[in-house]
């Protein structure tokens, strides 16, 4: 038993000291997150991420903008049905940069994650909006094509009572978007 013990808490330590360097990463959720360096933006038409430890894909991205709001919105979809949709909404857009999500502030951004109710099971909603909840949603490009990233802490809502944050959350992390315009 000492024969392995020592070889395998010498290769823990090597690996442990060799993965400590990955560059500057904040675990601040009231800040920026940067993205470790190893991760890409996001495809075209995708809008994806880390939702508590499950990795999320919403294809059909897209994002329109209407009297200074932007909305950058995606579908999850099994067989062409519908699954979840994601939606990010920047009130008073002025261009690239962070727009924060505060339980503390009234700005009215937002981000908003629905599961489509299956045959026993209802629709859920969670939300990260002014009033409870917290995130950011950075825009890098702009253009043809809104290029970005968010992250937050989402809570769950009763559709009947919207203003009532659940006990239930969701946090994402290492959000991303690539979406052209709705047509």
């Amino acid at each position: 038993m000492k024969k392995f013990l020592l070889p395998i808490l010498i290769l823990g330590t090597i690996l442990a000291l060799s993965s400590c360097n990955n560059g500057d990463y904040l675990a601040d959720p009231q800040g920026n997150i940067p993205r470790p360096p190893s991760l890409q933006g996001a495809e075209e038409r995708v809008i994806d991420g880390y939702f508590d430890s499950s990795y999320k894909r919403f294809t059909e991205g897209t994002w329109t903008q209407h009297e200074g709001l932007l909305v950058i919105s995606g579908t999850a979809s099994v067989n062409k049905q519908p699954r979840a949709t994601i939606t990010l909404n920047i009130w008073d857009y002025k261009g690239p940069g962070s727009y924060m999500i505060s339980s503390d502030t009234m700005v009215g951004n937002s981000i908003a994650y629905g599961i489509v109710g299956y045959e026993d099971s209802a629709a859920q909603i969670y939300i990260a909006k002014d009033g409870f909840g917290y995130g950011t949603i950075t825009i890098l490009e702009e253009g043809a094509t809104y290029k970005g990233e968010f992250h937050g802490l989402m809570y769950y809502v009763d559709p009947a009572t919207p203003d009532v944050p659940g006990e239930d959350t969701i946090k994402i992390y290492d959000g991303r978007f690539n979406v052209p315009k709705l047509q």
